[in-house]
């Protein structure tokens, strides 16, 4: 329903010349794409999105959709196993949030402890998800801090086999 609603939108905004808001529609129709396993088709949406994101990018203001957009690209490289691609995406994500505490700062560091986890780096994999964690609680996200600690418990039993 998101992909379909999202098409009629990017019509209408482009019938508009709206290129800002061309680019919000692309990034939604990535992200849902994304959430679907549509993996070409997200990356096709999500970098014409992040193109005019970075095109609008002032500065002077954390960008929280450009970074959702490449948190979701860096997922999907990860993913597929583009280890080294993905985390040049998240450390981008995580610049443009400069340290803000933000529920999307929360998914930057959850989605980078699941690449991790892929990959068995159990204490990389664990600090992410603690830091995750603390975004989370800061920000009220009980989803995202429960996902975090399941995450953070997972990579420690890998490392000590302990209950």
């Amino acid at each position: 329903m998101a992909i379909t609603h999202s098409e009629k939108a990017l019509a209408e905004s482009r019938a508009a010349a709206d290129e800002k808001l061309s680019g919000q529609v692309l990034a939604a129709m990535g992200e849902a794409h994304c959430a679907t396993a549509q993996y070409d088709r997200a990356l096709s949406y999500l970098d014409q999105a992040i193109a005019v994101k970075r095109q609008f990018r002032s500065g002077r203001h954390k960008n929280i959709g450009l970074a959702f957009s490449l948190v979701c690209r860096a997922y999907i490289l990860g993913d597929r196993g583009q280890f080294d691609q993905a985390y040049l995406y998240f450390d981008e994500a995580n610049s443009n949030l400069a340290g803000a505490t933000h529920e999307i700062r929360a998914t930057v560091q959850g989605w980078r402890g699941a690449v991790l986890l892929w990959q068995g780096h159990w204490v990389e994999a664990r600090e992410a998800a603690d830091e995750s964690g603390r975004i989370a609680q800061a920000t009220r996200c009980l989803t995202q801090l429960s996902i975090a600690r399941a995450m953070s418990a997972y990579a420690d039993w890998m490392l000590t086999n302990e209950p």
